[in-house]
């Protein structure tokens, strides 16, 4: 899994002296982050894009209950660490066309081990450099197996939508219930079961538009009539004719409502955002 012990942070600054770099190198380093070799002690290597590492990533080991009482972060990250420059598992997925991308630093590294093209943004976010990044290496589709939580969500409609700008296709991965991450899926059930779920990733419009009205409550009026402005919102920001298509269809199904009853609130929604593209153009 390439995942290392830091367990002696004295041990380490004197061999590094032994080796000849001064206190300055072992600093800018980032190697004596503060925690790294004591509360955490598993380490993960960030990668850029030539696979070099970067940074670090430690994680703490100690009982959840400790983590929790004392306010430990689960993970720390090396200082200096620009976490745009690259990704988690970056090397294992290099020239890849389809990779899986997860969101928790070991969820990679783990499915690396069991032969899945993986790679981890370490977190949540999904930054344009890194969509970049992927784009040089050759990918074309992202399978996005984020955690199947409401951040986790919410974290899949950012990078979906960031991802669909690109020449990226992006999909979207749902796990059986009960699950929350790829490689505990793995862990209980083997391989097979998250190739299945791999297999059966979603269309990342089709999968927004559910996402955006299950975000409010549609048996009341307001909840509908919010959940409809925000995907028409959505919709009119599409440029893919498949994309819209397969969001309307969900939509559709979603809220009950038929193209027709929809399509006046669409229409509405398209003319404002068309004016808003063409003041911002303008300008």
């Amino acid at each position: 899994m390439q995942v290392g012990a830091f367990t002696d942070r004295s041990a380490l600054r004197k061999h590094l002296k032994n080796l000849g770099f001064v206190d300055k190198n072992i600093r800018d380093s980032g190697l004596l982050t503060e925690g790294f070799g004591e509360t955490h002690t598993l380490i993960v290597a960030w990668e850029d894009a030539a696979g070099r590492t970067v940074g670090l990533v430690g994680r703490t080991v100690l009982p959840a209950g400790q983590v929790s009482a004392s306010g430990i972060p689960k993970y720390k990250y090396s200082a200096g660490l620009a976490k745009s420059e690259g990704l988690i598992g970056f090397t294992g997925i290099r020239g890849a066309e389809t990779i899986v991308l997860a969101e928790g630093v070991l969820d990679a590294r783990y499915l690396n081990s069991k032969g899945f093209k993986a790679a981890s943004v370490g977190g949540r976010d999904l930054s344009l450099a890194q969509i970049q990044l992927l784009e040089r290496s050759g990918t074309k589709e992202v399978l996005l197996a984020f955690d199947m939580d409401e951040a986790g969500r919410e974290a899949t409609a950012k990078a979906a939508t960031l991802l669909s700008r690109s020449r990226i296709r992006p999909y979207v991965v749902s796990l059986p219930m009960g699950f929350k991450d790829p490689d505990e899926l793995v862990r209980a059930q083997g391989r097979e079961a998250l190739e299945a779920a791999l297999q059966n990733a979603e269309r990342w419009a089709r999968w927004h538009a559910r996402y955006i009205c299950r975000s409010y409550d549609l048996a009341t009026d307001r909840g509908l009539d919010s959940a409809i402005q925000e995907a028409a919102t959505a919709r009119a920001r599409l440029d893919d004719v498949l994309d819209r298509r397969f969001f309307l269809s969900s939509l559709c199904a979603e809220t009950g409502l038929t193209e027709g009853e929809l399509s006046g609130r669409l229409q509405q929604q398209e003319q404002a955002i068309a004016q808003q593209r063409a003041s911002t153009t303008g300008s």
